[in-house]
């Protein structure tokens, strides 16, 4: 009878130790590991996917800016306090428009004098050191329906646009410019058919928008080298395109990574990055999150 006691004294307490044990890891506090900006994001680092660039929702400018047209294609100067972005208006051009930053928010919009037209001209693009904008417009002097154009800063003011010419520019739609970091050279879209194309197009049989029928002609992505000479014969991105359409294209602060759009199989997701040393097989990344009434960005540049 003692030797049973003595087992029965000897369970309860290995039951009690255990019991204690999982209370204690139970009410242990943990270490949680996550990926945060220290404000409104907060991500468990086990469900992030590698490379992934985490988000906040977009919001909605405030003041001025976002009006009852369209406002778009945004660009911020290198310091932050100068906007630059298109606004279309029905029926009618886009033109640039541009406004400063102060202590109480942004400044009241105006259109960028010189560099605008009586047709549209979009897509502004601004250099590291704010004197030189590129942007892409159909205006009287274009080798086609869009050309890529710069408009250079001068003590007084901006100056009369040139067309970057026959090397960057083609009888087709050409647009998105976009700098590479160290400012060398310059991303691009266009519709121009491929060197392997066996019937070039026409381009006068479809002069029209880029909201066109592209049955007949995809964007690809292409590339220039800023040279002091000038601009050098761009040249497609082999590595990059594919037979549907690539567009938009941004550079990562680094220049390490190429991020596009792209209506190519895969996935709902429209923005691909792809390492920019070796131009490595394109990556879907997930869709920026937007409250309703705003529009989605024409541009992903992580910060």
């Amino acid at each position: 009878m003692k030797r049973i006691l003595k087992r029965l004294c000897i369970a309860l307490a290995v039951l009690i130790v255990i019991g204690s044990g999982v209370v204690v890891w139970k009410l242990w506090p943990r270490t949680k590991v996550l990926l945060t900006d220290a404000d409104a994001i907060r991500v468990p680092s086990d469900g992030a996917a590698v490379r992934d660039v985490l988000w906040r929702p977009a919001e909605a400018l405030p003041g001025l800016i976002n009006t009852a047209d369209d406002d778009y294609e945004a660009e911020i100067s290198e310091d932050g306090m100068t906007l630059f972005f298109v606004r279309g208006r029905p029926g009618k051009n886009a033109d640039i428009f541009v406004c400063q930053k102060a202590d109480t928010g942004w400044g009241d919009p105006h259109p960028l004098g010189n560099v605008n037209s009586e047709y549209d001209d979009l897509g502004p693009e601004l250099s590291a050191d704010g004197r030189t904008l590129y942007f892409y417009s159909n205006r009287e002097g274009s080798l086609g329906g869009f050309d890529l154009w710069m408009a250079r800063r001068g003590e007084s003011g901006w100056r009369e646009p040139v067309n970057l010419g026959r090397a960057v520019n083609s009888p087709f739609d050409d647009y998105g410019p976009a700098l590479s970091p160290d400012q060398g050279q310059l991303y691009f879209a266009s519709n121009r058919p491929r060197p392997d194309d066996a019937q070039p197009l026409d381009p006068d049989t479809w002069r029209a928008t880029l909201r066109v029928d592209r049955q007949q002609r995809d964007f690809d992505l292409y590339a220039t080298s800023l040279a002091d000479a000038g601009p050098q014969p761009a040249v497609p991105i082999l590595e990059v395109n594919t037979p549907f359409d690539e567009g938009t294209p941004t550079l990562s602060p680094f220049g390490d990574f190429l991020y596009f759009a792209s209506n190519r199989p895969g996935g709902s997701a429209v923005l691909i990055s792809t390492d920019r040393a070796a131009f490595a097989a394109p990556m879907n990344r997930p869709p920026i999150s937007a409250t309703p009434s705003t529009q989605s960005p024409t541009r992903w540049t992580p910060s």
